[in-house]
């Protein structure tokens, strides 16, 4: 199974994403959507892909759709912070590219859990507080397209 867990790391490493996404909703409220990724337009890729994760407990979306001239697209999608959780623990040590993402994740995960824990105990709602607003920051930082790094050797 590490070799299937290896392989699907470097494949999100080069084919997903990793993100916290910000909405601002009516009322000028800020929303917080922490979220996995993975594109691809061959079907088998997905299909090994979601059956690894099925293994693993780790449930997400399948998604198809077609640009104009373009070929069948397909995405794993998921935003449950049990599934972002696990995925964390379990793919963290095998990625390279994404590493630092998924580290993010991970303590924005853990901050958001303990808050619902609190939130389901006490009644309240589970407003963000200045660390998790950061680490959306910090995620649009790591996840900024720009220039290519240049290969080392």
């Amino acid at each position: 199974m590490e070799n299937k867990i290896a392989w699907l790391a470097g494949l999100w490493d080069g084919e997903g994403s990793i993100t916290i996404f910000r909405h601002i909703e009516k009322g000028g409220y800020v929303k917080l959507k922490p979220c996995l990724v993975l594109t691809n337009t061959d079907v088998n890729i997905i299909n090994e892909a979601t059956k690894i994760l099925d293994s693993l407990d780790i449930r997400m979306h399948v998604v198809d759709y077609t640009r104009p001239r373009s070929k069948r697209i397909y995405q794993l999608t998921t935003s449950k912070l049990d599934n972002l959780k696990r995925f964390c623990e379990i793919f963290t040590p095998f990625l390279i590219g994404k590493r630092a993402q998924a580290e993010l994740l991970s303590r924005y995960v853990e901050s958001r859990n303990k808050k619902r824990e609190k939130a389901i105990a006490w009644g309240h709602n589970t407003k963000y507080d200045d660390e998790e607003l950061s680490m959306e920051q910090q995620m649009r930082v790591l996840n900024h397209r720009g220039e290519s790094s240049e290969t080392i050797r």
